[in-house]
């Protein structure tokens, strides 16, 4: 009869849990992604293109291409 020894399973899991702190941490745009093929949200992907590309267009309107921008709206 094999008994699994509860102290070496808890000692496995600490090591795996200090092996993943000191990984780098993901940065936003990969967590995102991470996060929608995790979840199987990939219905939110043109959504979260089209919010991007906006913000980046407000952000260019602040800009000399300003005139060029305001053409497109």
């Amino acid at each position: 009869m094999s008994h699994s020894n509860p102290f070496g399973d808890r000692h496995e899991r600490a090591v795996e849990f200090q092996r993943l702190a000191s990984q780098p941490r993901p940065g936003l745009l990969r967590e995102m992604f991470q996060f929608l093929l995790h979840n199987k949200k990939w219905w939110l992907v043109p959504i979260v293109v089209v919010l991007l590309a906006l913000g980046f267009l407000i952000i260019l309107s602040s800009t000399g291409l300003a005139p060029y921008i305001y053409v497109i709206f």
